[in-house]
């Protein structure tokens, strides 16, 4: 599998690139730390196997091969029009045997919560909504 950067999709080997390309030395530097998540992901999946393991996860789930073909680092996923999509830590892009796409998105945890769901944030934007406070969030994409 092949691991890019987000931006402008180059190629990410190491783990030092994995942190200039995708953190760099600014604002989102803060993320990449020994023990935390950003970190961890890299480094499992550059030089403890993870491409392997996810890949015999997915087998096992899809009951078929599977080929893992490029991952996204900090890939956006969009579900509607508005604002900025939420980011996965790894987008990953394969192929199933027989024949069929697939996309995975990766959130990877250390000590961080997964936050709400989208059912919790649904209705506290509702509520929003209902409350007189213009948000965009219950909107459906028809």
């Amino acid at each position: 599998m092949i691991f890019k950067e987000p931006k402008d999709k180059t190629t990410i080997k190491t783990l030092e690139e994995w942190k200039i390309k995708v953190f760099g030395t600014g604002q989102k530097a803060i993320h990449w730390k020994v023990g935390r998540s950003a970190y961890s992901l890299a480094k499992f999946m550059l030089e403890k196997d993870g491409v392997k393991y996810v890949t015999k996860l997915l087998e096992e789930a899809l009951n078929e091969k599977i080929q893992l073909d490029e991952a996204i680092i900090e890939k956006e996923v969009r579900f509607d029009d508005y604002g900025h999509g939420r980011e996965d830590d790894l987008g990953i892009i394969g192929n199933t045997a027989s024949g069929k796409s697939i996309f995975i998105g990766l959130e990877a945890k250390v000590d961080e919560p997964f936050g709400e769901s989208i059912g919790q944030v649904y209705l506290k934007s509702k509520s929003k909504e209902l409350n007189g406070t213009s948000t965009n969030a219950p909107k459906q994409k028809h």
